[in-house]
């Protein structure tokens, strides 16, 4: 017999019963207006409100509510049913079951796709080169070399651009100093002589 099809004489019997079973806890007289609570060793709770209303608390989390007029108004966990699991736990598995068949189809309709797409390709073709390509990179590898003797020329202008300076300033110092100038011997080394390759054409 389920508790919805229970009456509400029927519930206070039983609530009864259950309280006749065990020694009840001694609780104070309620003040006038307030509800009756009494609480049974078994953990069930039970509020008599003034209008008369009857509210049964189960330890398992049911509550059952017995109007005055000795209707049950509610049964059950409060704010769900008592199946359990939650509707976001419903919703998680699903998803995964559904992640897990579009996984299972997926995979190989995909890996049938790609083998369909490499068998109607070009088999076995090679790439076209150029037939001047050759020489085009025997152009590019003068051109190349070209820039690396005139990069080679200027370093060793620059070179000796700076070495020309730092001789020249100590005699300046001395000039600003009101020193009679003294001659500086300057020496002046020959150019390195840079190999040059010749140029093909």
């Amino acid at each position: 017999m389920s508790a919805a099809s229970l009456t509400a004489p029927m519930l206070l019997a039983q609530a009864a019963a259950g309280a006749s079973d065990a020694p009840q806890i001694p609780t104070p007289p309620p003040p006038p207006g307030e509800p009756k609570v009494t609480v049974n060793p078994d953990g069930r709770m039970t509020i008599v409100s003034p209008d008369g209303s009857t509210t049964i608390l189960y330890p398992d989390g049911r509550t059952t509510h017995v109007r005055p007029d000795g209707a049950v108004e509610q049964t059950g966990v409060p704010g769900g049913t008592d199946d359990g699991i939650p509707p976001s736990v419903e919703n998680v598995i699903g998803g995964f079951f559904f992640t897990v068949a579009f996984i299972a189809v997926g995979v190989p309709v995909a890996r049938a796709f790609a083998r369909r797409l490499d068998r109607s390709g070009p088999k076995g073709r090679a790439v076209d080169v150029p037939p001047d390509l050759g020489e085009r990179m025997d152009r590019l590898e003068h051109a190349v070399d070209s820039v690396a003797i005139e990069v080679e020329r200027i370093s060793e202008g620059q070179r000796f651009t700076t070495k020309l300076m730092s001789e020249m300033r100590p005699a300046s110092a001395q000039l600003s100093a009101g020193a009679p100038p003294e001659s500086v011997p300057v020496r002046r080394e020959p150019a390195a002589a840079v190999p040059v390759t010749e140029r093909r054409s």
